[in-house]
């Protein structure tokens, strides 16, 4: 079955629009008499999964919209212990988008197995928010699927220096993804968390995947410095807050997802980080 159009946004991006294909998800539509899964009217299921589902040790997904799930994977790094770190499933009427992969190619393919299983979907399609492994560590499970993937230039550029795959559509600036019945508008509002941070909307549900460049609600730092733009984080946050006016829900790449007060806070700390650059 033949997916809808992928259109390259950017003016500069000269190529022709291309085109996303995907199989037809393994036994069809999801059965009506599933007791997690009943049709609905609009062609998405309605889920009746109720808080998270722990699918290994180091994998939860839980929905936090019809027909959207945040997945999260946790890994113990030195002298930090555990971390989370949160990524989407979107579930089209037969597909499904994934929004980031899982911590690594184990935790990765227990998730693209629960999706098959337990919602009638293929995942069809990866969007991969920026080059860090907590972000993109489980592509080579991706690709090995046959998914397919799509990546912002700058981060395909700096993944590829790191030994990752490369993706199979790259685009410039933005990017318009649709899987099915499903919209994504992908946006690189500049360097803030590291040089090639993108953040993904989901128009239907008014969903921001702000990935790394927003922190949680309960953050006290900006996290990971190593490749931080402090200097340009802030006009990115406002690019963001431009382009996607006033988000239902604001998902961060570390922590608990909650409304526009996550942009506030992330702004907070970032100022803090400017003023005081000696700060972790």
């Amino acid at each position: 079955m033949a997916l809808a159009a992928l259109g390259l946004l950017q003016a500069a991006c000269t190529a022709a629009p291309s085109r996303l294909r995907g199989g037809p998800a393994p036994g069809g539509a999801p059965p009506t008499n599933s007791p997690d899964v009943v049709a609905a009217g609009n062609g998405l299921a309605a889920e009746k999964f109720h808080g998270a589902v722990r699918l290994r040790a180091d994998l939860t997904v839980r929905p936090i919209a019809p027909g959207v799930f945040l997945h999260e994977s946790t890994r113990a790094l030195p002298g930090l212990g555990p971390i989370g770190s949160n990524g989407l499933v979107v579930l089209g009427s037969r597909h499904a988008l994934l929004v980031d992969t899982a911590w690594g190619d184990e935790a990765t393919a227990a998730l693209l197995d629960w999706v098959e299983r337990e919602t009638g979907r293929r995942a069809t399609d990866l969007v991969v928010t920026h080059s860090h492994d907590d972000r993109i560590g489980g592509i080579r499970e991706a690709r090995r699927r046959g998914i397919r993937v799509h990546e912002f230039e700058g981060t395909a550029r700096r993944a590829s220096a790191d030994g990752w795959p490369p993706p199979d559509e790259v685009f410039a600036s933005e990017a318009l993804l649709a899987v099915d019945d499903v919209r994504a508008e992908v946006f690189f509002p500049g360097a803030a968390h590291s040089p090639d941070n993108v953040v993904v909307w989901l128009p239907g549900p008014r969903i921001l995947f702000g990935s790394c460049m927003i922190r949680s609600g309960d953050a006290t730092d900006v996290g990971n410095r190593a490749d931080a733009s402090l200097s340009t984080w802030e006009a990115s946050l406002a690019a963001v807050e431009a382009r996607f006016p006033g988000p239902t829900t604001v998902v961060p790449g570390h922590g608990s997802p909650g409304g526009i007060e996550l942009i506030a806070r992330t702004r907070q700390v970032v100022r803090e980080a400017v003023s005081n650059p000696r700060m972790p």
